[in-house]
């Protein structure tokens, strides 16, 4: 044997939530199959974590707070690893993978480099706004009862203004916040406006493969 020391394997888990966030790190004691010390079957074992309140999204509007969210979520997952180091004193510890959750229904306009645009390229599930319902009842007045009735049928939804496609029809009809130009040359880009913004993204997909 050459006495090499296994380094502890760590799951971080990141909570985006409306009201907080929060991360919570979990050492890996088994693998799929496996029996815990403790006879449970566990497979991980809570560590660590750290949370901070805050107000994520904007009255009204829906905006997201996108500046505050992301400082948020660094400083959370700064402070956990501080704390599983402090606990692993002596030993070496090894992120081998990372699980996000957010609020329902984010969107996130970012620039060419994956860097948020800002609060204005926002949209969330909180949105109450009189343009988004106006919207909202133009699309059901188009589509009609039977396309209302199939699109329930198939989604298990009803149109509403918290949902991104009003949301979407109202920003870009309002020449005063946005102009679409076009679309991006980019294959994984979906959305330009006044090119700056390259492309939405929800929440969860910008903490994981753009940061």
């Amino acid at each position: 044997m050459s006495g090499r020391v296994c380094p502890v394997d760590v799951i971080l888990a990141v909570d985006a939530g409306s009201s907080s966030v929060r991360c919570t790190a979990f050492q890996v004691t088994g693998h799929a199959g496996s029996v815990s010390a403790e006879g449970d079957g566990g497979l991980v074992r809570k560590m660590e974590g750290h949370s901070i309140k805050l107000e994520a999204l904007a009255p009204t509007t829906g905006r997201i707070k996108i500046d505050n969210v992301l400082d948020a979520v660094d400083e959370c997952v700064d402070e956990t690893l501080r704390r599983v180091r402090r606990l692993t004193t002596g030993e070496t510890t090894r992120v081998v993978s990372i699980g996000m959750t957010t609020f329902c229904m984010n969107l996130v306009g970012v620039d060419h480099a994956g860097e948020p645009v800002g609060e204005s390229a926002t949209l969330s599930y909180a949105c109450n706004s009189e343009r988004v319902s106006q919207e909202c009842l133009f699309l059901k007045q188009c589509l009609g009862e039977d396309r209302l009735a199939t699109l329930h049928r198939r989604t298990g939804t009803n149109l509403h203004g918290s949902y991104a496609m009003p949301q979407l029809m109202a920003h870009y009809k309002d020449e005063s916040d946005y102009r679409m130009v076009g679309k991006s040359k980019d294959p994984n880009a979906h959305l330009l406006f006044g090119g700056e913004l390259d492309r939405i993204v929800q929440l969860q997909f910008m903490f994981l493969g753009q940061r």
